[in-house]
C-alpha cells in the first residue's frame, strides 16, 4: 500500500471507480427488481378478483418505487463520476472528496472517503475497507472544515473523542 502522504487525485479517483462498480452492482440489482415488480403489476393474474384484492395495486406501488430509486441511484453515480477530487494535507479543512484516516482508538482506524453521493457504501480500496460517508451525516459534519491532526468528538451514544491522522 502506498503511503498515504504519496496518494493523489488519481488514486482517489481509482476510489470512485470502485465505489461507482458496487453502485452498479446495486443498480443492477434494483433494475431486475423493478422489471420483476412491474411484470407482476401488469400480469393478468395481478387483476383484483374482488375489492379486497390489493396484491397488483401493491406491485405497483413496489414498481414505482423501485423505479424511482434507480433513478436517483443513476443520478447519484452521475454525479460521483463527475465529482472534482481536491488535494488535501495539513493546511486544508476537509470537504467533500476527502479521503481521511481516522483514529477511533490507538488500534481502531476507520478510512473514509467524503461524498455527498453514493453514502452508506463500503469497498475494499489498497486492501482497506473504505467507507462513503455523507457530509450531512453525524460523522460527515463532524469532520467537515476541521483539519489533519485535529480531534473531533462523536456522538451516539456515547461521547467518543478521534483524531484525524491524514486527510488527502
Amino acid at each position: 500500500m502506498t503511503d498515504l502522504s504519496q496518494k493523489t487525485a488519481n488514486e482517489k479517483r481509482e476510489l470512485v471507480d470502485i465505489i461507482l462498480a458496487e453502485v452498479e452492482k446495486s443498480r443492477r440489482i434494483l433494475a431486475e427488481s423493478a422489471a420483476a415488480a412491474h411484470d407482476g403489476a401488469t400480469h393478468e393474474d395481478a387483476v383484483a378478483k374482488s375489492k379486497y384484492d390489493t396484491h397488483g395495486l401493491e406491485l405497483s406501488y413496489l414498481a414505482g418505487s423501485q423505479a424511482e430509486r434507480l433513478r436517483l441511484l443513476e443520478e447519484d453515480a452521475s454525479k460521483l463520476r463527475s465529482m472534482r477530487l481536491p488535494d488535501f494535507g495539513p493546511d486544508k479543512p476537509i470537504a467533500a472528496g476527502a479521503y481521511i484516516h481516522l483514529a477511533k482508538t490507538k488500534k481502531t482506524i476507520q478510512h473514509i472517503f467524503l461524498s455527498p453521493w453514493c453514502a452508506g457504501i463500503q469497498v475494499v480500496w489498497q486492501n482497506t475497507k473504505v467507507s462513503v460517508v455523507s457530509p450531512l451525516s453525524p460523522l460527515g459534519e463532524a469532520l467537515m472544515d476541521n483539519f489533519e491532526g485535529d480531534f473531533v468528538t462523536l456522538v451516539n451514544s456515547s461521547y467518543q473523542e478521534c483524531e484525524i491522522l491524514a486527510v488527502i
